[in-house]
């Protein structure tokens, strides 16, 4: 792990009295890792709601029902065995434009915005790369950017918290292996 230190300074010489740390992580040797689990087996608050509907994976999925959207919640505790690039895949459905995403963040760090089927609008689940709009909402496209998590070796936790309702998940999969696809 490398650490820097930098303060900022403007054109008319004016310094930041506070020093802001970047960190670089060499990853270790690489060793495969796919962590999958159902949505419904997340730590649940809020009125983040299970359903169930025998077509989807285990029986159930959830859903940030109507409320305070800030409080729904579900966060997923994994460990992984090597520090490096990860991705996250989801099972997800959004019913119309106003019940397609979620706020999504990684060790309570940077909070973006997931648009669960953006481009794909369909009837239908489907798998979806975890994505964002980066930082101030910017858009990326979301084919073709997918969020790479940068973790190091160890426990990590990825929340999803409510942003409109009726969004559903079924299904997450973390993995190292960036050209994984999930089937199904």
């Amino acid at each position: 792990m490398r650490r820097f230190y930098v303060k900022g300074r403007d054109e008319h010489g004016n310094t930041s009295q506070d020093d802001y740390l970047i960190q670089f992580c060499r990853p270790d040797t690489f060793v495969p890792y796919t962590f999958e689990i159902e949505a419904e087996k997340g730590k649940l608050s809020g009125t983040m709601s299970v359903v169930k509907d025998p077509k989807v994976s285990g029986g159930q999925y959830i859903t940030a029902a109507m409320g305070m959207m800030g409080a729904i919640r579900a966060e997923y505790e994994f460990t992984v065995p090597c520090a490096g690039a990860y991705i996250v895949w989801c099972r997800v459905w959004g019913p119309n434009s106003n019940s397609d995403s979620f706020y999504v963040s990684v060790d309570n760090g940077h909070e973006d915005i997931f648009d669960i089927d953006e481009k794909n609008r369909t009837k239908n689940w489907r798998w979806s790369v975890l994505a964002g709009r980066g930082l101030y909402g910017k858009r990326r496209p979301v084919s073709l950017e997918p969020r790479i998590l940068y973790l190091t070796k160890g426990e990590h936790t990825l929340t999803f918290r409510g942003r409109e309702s009726d969004a559903c998940l079924d299904r997450l999969i973390v993995t190292n292996d960036l050209e994984f696809k999930p089937g199904g």
